[in-house]
């Protein structure tokens, strides 16, 4: 589904657009799949999905004991890595927000992951703080806690450095002398 952020909407405003786009996409889901990729003919490319390459999953089904005829089902495993470009799943059991990041490798690392992570997280902070700040000021916001972040990173990999600078063993190395190309 496609958001409309035109007009500089607010975070609530926002919510609403997303809201009215997924109410109108459910009253089409009965649409066949096969029909929607032919109507829609999207370019065939083997390097990505065609439809989508970012999925945003939210379950918020409730957590707790259930039996199927005896069965008590247990948590799936997941896999780190994903057919698609992104995807990132919030679960909201018991009211506390659970978030599992996929990605594809060959795109992000695990560095990349954590950093996109924590900047969500500011931006939903920022959001539900001020919903209705128009969505360049959480933006800018972000710009702000990237740059903090990036100042972090700066100074870890400075201190990391000159670690390893004051662990280096000393090395003689001498000059050849006049005349000789130190080649044997």
């Amino acid at each position: 589904m496609r958001s409309d952020f035109s007009g500089d909407p607010s975070f609530r405003e926002l919510l609403g657009r997303v809201r009215d786009a997924a109410l109108g996409a459910y009253a089409h889901q009965e649409l066949p799949f096969e029909k929607l990729v032919e109507e829609l003919r999207p370019e065939r490319n083997l390097t990505y999905h065609p439809l989508v390459q970012v999925l945003f999953v939210m379950q918020n089904t409730p957590r707790g004991p259930r039996e199927f005829g005896g069965l008590k089902p247990g948590p799936l495993g997941v896999s780190s890595t994903s057919r698609f470009d992104l995807v990132l799943f919030i679960n909201n059991p018991d009211e506390a927000l659970l978030t599992t990041w996929m990605y594809n490798p060959n795109l992000f690392d695990e560095s990349m992951i954590a950093r996109m992570a924590e900047m969500y997280e500011t931006v939903l902070r920022a959001a539900v703080s001020a919903p209705d700040v128009p969505l360049v000021r959480l933006y800018e916001a972000l710009g702000e806690a990237e740059q903090k972040l990036r100042q972090s990173d700066q100074k870890s990999f400075r201190e990391t450095s000159l670690r390893k600078l004051k662990g280096a063993r000393r090395k003689a190395v001498t000059a050849p002398a006049d005349g000789e190309s130190g080649r044997e």
